[in-house]
């Protein structure tokens, strides 16, 4: 990856039965300042009510796979090949993600080159030593 990051973004979003999550997982994922350019919903066989929440958003960026074979691994497979977008962000249901939480990505891949990026990121200070950076690294993620 270069210093020129493309800005298209897809993210991954394995799942099961996460009725009781998903609806707080979308929103903090719609509250980004860095827009999404699809979300695909990797499902693995829900019957809780997550097939009809992703169905309701009725959104043309929200791309709902079905994983038969049930495996996250098979599943972020079939994702990445349906991908449209330049980066790809994995995602997971239970977390709330902050506002700033795809931009840091972007940064992170302009500032360093990077292949690949994960979080949390932070990048080591030359005036502290190893355990104050480990400190700042453990509490300063986005």
């Amino acid at each position: 990856m270069n210093n020129m990051v493309s800005d298209t973004i897809t993210c991954l979003v394995p799942c099961l039965n996460e009725m009781k999550h998903i609806e707080n997982f979308y929103k903090s994922v719609l509250k980004q300042t860095k827009k999404f350019n699809e979300i695909i919903f990797l499902d693995g066989g829900s019957d809780d009510g997550t097939l009809n929440f992703i169905d309701s958003l009725n959104d043309e960026n929200v791309i709902l796979v079905h994983n038969k074979k049930k495996f996250v691994a098979h599943g972020l497979n079939l994702g990445i090949s349906m991908a449209r977008g330049e980066i790809i962000i994995r995602l997971d249901v239970h977390c709330d993600y902050p506002d700033n939480y795809f931009d840091n990505i972007l940064d992170t891949f302009k500032k360093t080159g990077a292949d690949i990026v994960g979080g949390p990121t932070c990048f080591p200070e030359k005036n502290l030593d190893l355990f104050q950076n480990l400190n700042c690294c453990l509490c300063n993620y986005y």
